[in-house]
């Protein structure tokens, strides 16, 4: 995407949990660190078969006193299913937002523009300022939504998480075009980033070989998650015998 560019994304979905026990409910079951997430900085993360297959994959977004999670919308409800699944007497609530949400993908240039100008707002808020090597995952406020600059790779862009209602305004404000998602997927797949349709690999291909560790989505130093068992094993005696993997066929 160019600088003025914008794709909104329909196909993903928006999921907010909620209440005294979401930290500790996800830290239990998710494949990355929930101690990362703050309102300055958003995760990419997954939750595994107990066998450490691949299930779901996601971004997690602090959001008032719960959490965000961005997924594939054709899979948002088994999503659902597994967290209620996991959930047993744990004080939280789960809710579907993507008929009030919707994600739009902008260009890492763009995003650091509004990084740019929001400067000083990040500095009274953390005394500290990402350089350009640190500020993947990092997240600012636009007009009270969260854009954040792609967990998994810069050249992916930025996301803007928006109430659907202020979505086409804010990319007004910003002077930004919508433009085909299909420019912006073709990235993805470019740079082995699938984002579609992922339900064909659900139990079918460990989580370690969806480049989970290369895209930031796991923390092997975290403690327990659901499949930690066999990914961390996997891992250490380098038995990773495949990977996805880019191809292009002319």
């Amino acid at each position: 995407m160019k600088i003025n560019e914008s794709c909104i994304l329909e196909d993903r979905g928006v999921i907010y949990i909620d209440g005294s026990d979401t930290k500790e409910f996800l830290q239990n079951i998710v494949t990355n660190n929930l101690d990362f997430v703050s309102e300055n900085r958003s995760i990419y993360s997954s939750i595994l078969t107990p066998q450490g297959k691949y299930l779901f994959d996601f971004i997690l977004v602090k959001h008032k006193k719960g959490y965000l999670i961005d997924c594939e919308k054709n899979e948002l409800e088994n999503l659902i299913k597994t967290l209620n699944l996991y959930k047993l007497r744990s004080k939280i609530e789960i809710l579907n937002l993507s008929n009030e949400f919707t994600v739009a993908a902008i260009s890492y240039e763009k995003f650091n523009e509004i990084f740019t100008s929001t400067l000083k707002k990040i500095w009274e808020k953390t005394k500290y300022v990402p350089n350009e090597n640190d500020r993947i995952g990092w997240t600012v406020k636009y007009r009270e939504d969260s854009i954040v600059l792609d967990p998994r790779n810069r050249e992916l862009g930025a996301r803007l998480i928006s109430n659907l209602e202020k979505l086409h305004l804010s990319l007004k404000k910003l002077d930004l075009k919508i433009v085909d998602k299909k420019i912006y997927y073709e990235k993805s797949y470019e740079l082995g980033i699938p984002q579609i349709n992922n339900s064909k690999l659900k139990d079918k291909i460990f989580g370690i070989e969806c480049n989970f560790e290369e895209l930031n989505a796991i923390d092997f130093k975290k403690g327990c998650f659901v499949g930690q068992e066999n990914t961390s094993r996997i891992r250490l005696r380098n038995k990773l015998r495949r990977r996805l993997m880019p191809l292009k066929i002319k």
